[in-house]
């Protein structure tokens, strides 16, 4: 009795029933071997020799590994990967763009203000502190409607999904802290630069 197989796709949604039938039911001029061997060994020339000595007149067209062949069937997912990968990045360099660029500008409109608390006695970690804090709550609302997206958008893609749940909590969460951690560095930065303004400067900006 032969076991259950995916004959057409690795991937359940894109898999087909296949039913077993006697070659002399239903002729095909090319038959496949599937041979597995006891410790992983190549089995392709024992084969063809094999077959050589039964008929010399049997040709065998192409020999493959099933690395190969999974490989080969996993060429779309890859893909997709692939395309998706780089559309992250890009996303996330434009998200710790913007970050950055309103943090900076709050940083510059509130100058007078950081400069009044800090002659003020206000220390750098206050400063420090004081700063982030737009970006972070803007960084936060952006994770919240990312994370909501994606969960949605997950199931459109599940045919392409291969031993990953379409809403596994680790790639969620490792996805969600790579983003902040790109949020945290945009927003770090300029609050960096307002701890090294000089108070009296500051004081004179109208």
């Amino acid at each position: 009795m032969a076991r259950a197989v995916k004959a057409s796709s690795l991937i359940d949604g894109l898999s087909r029933s296949i039913v077993y039938v006697l070659l002399q039911q239903q002729y095909s001029p090319a038959v496949t071997i599937v041979a597995r061997t006891t410790r992983g060994q190549r089995a392709a020339e024992p084969i063809r020799a094999v077959v050589a000595a039964m008929n010399p007149d049997l040709p065998i067209v192409t020999s493959q590994t099933l690395e190969d062949a999974a490989a080969l069937g996993l060429v779309p997912q890859r893909v997709v990967v692939s395309v998706a990968g780089g559309l992250g990045l890009i996303g996330a360099l434009l998200a710790a763009i913007g970050i950055y660029g309103v943090t900076a500008y709050a940083v510059a409109r509130r100058r007078r203000e950081i400069g009044i608390r800090m002659a003020l006695g206000a220390g750098r970690a206050d400063v420090l502190g004081m700063i982030p804090q737009p970006g972070i709550r803007l960084m936060t609302i952006g994770c919240a409607i990312g994370l909501l997206l994606a969960a949605g958008a997950s199931q459109a893609f599940v045919v392409f999904l291969f031993g990953v749940s379409p809403l596994d909590p680790l790639i969620f969460g490792g996805a969600a802290l790579f983003f902040a951690l790109i949020g945290m560095a945009a927003c770090y930065l300029p609050a960096r630069r307002a701890t090294t303004v000089d108070p009296l400067v500051a004081l004179r900006c109208e």
